[in-house]
């Protein structure tokens, strides 16, 4: 992402739900992989500690932020965030993603990590999750935070500026929910 140290503004679905399907990677997958490498070295699982804590936490504060905050629903029935997100945490969600896409396909230099992987998801769910598993609800949650249309920006800079909501703005928050839809998100 070319934008380190700027903010990115994403307008996200109303309904925290979305957040269920990838809230554990904070804690038990990626704030557990910072931790291993705080303690093993940031040479040994492919990505520095703060990286993987970095992405843990941003996913933490979302979820934190999302499920307390009162969605806009901009005349549509259907809520939606803004949110402003700095650019360089979203830099660290991309990187971790491809580690663990790496990881999932047993590239070289990762058998450690996906060691890891492979053993947090035996031990920590009711049901086993893979490496795959991981990368997919990731790959999700960016699906949705990097949501950058002319409709996002529409309605971003209508929330943020107090512009009127009006037909396009509406339209606009269509165009965003039919998205967010092709991503696998309902309601």
């Amino acid at each position: 992402m070319e934008q380190v140290g700027a903010e990115v503004v994403r307008v996200l679905p109303g309904d925290p739900g979305w957040l269920h399907r990838v809230a554990y990677l904070d804690e038990k997958v990626l704030g557990l992989a910072a931790g291993a490498a705080y303690v093993r070295g940031d040479d040994v699982y492919g990505l520095p500690a703060l990286t993987f804590d970095t992405a843990a936490g941003l996913i933490g504060r979302l979820t934190a932020d999302l499920t307390t905050a009162t969605p806009t629903t901009l005349g549509t029935g259907t809520g939606m965030f803004l949110a402003a997100l700095p650019a360089w945490e979203l830099d660290t969600l991309w990187q971790t993603h491809a580690l663990l896409r790496r990881a999932a396909d047993r590239e070289p230099d990762t058998e450690e990590l996906a060691e890891l992987l492979d053993l947090l998801g035996q031990s920590l769910f009711d049901t086993p999750h893979t490496i795959e598993d991981f990368t997919a609800d990731l790959e999700h949650l960016l699906a949705i935070l990097t949501l950058d249309t002319p409709a996002v920006r529409m309605v971003a800079t209508a929330l943020t500026l107090g512009h009127a909501i009006d037909a396009r703005v509406r339209h606009a928050s269509g165009q965003i929910q039919d998205c967010w839809k092709g991503t696998g998100l309902h309601g």
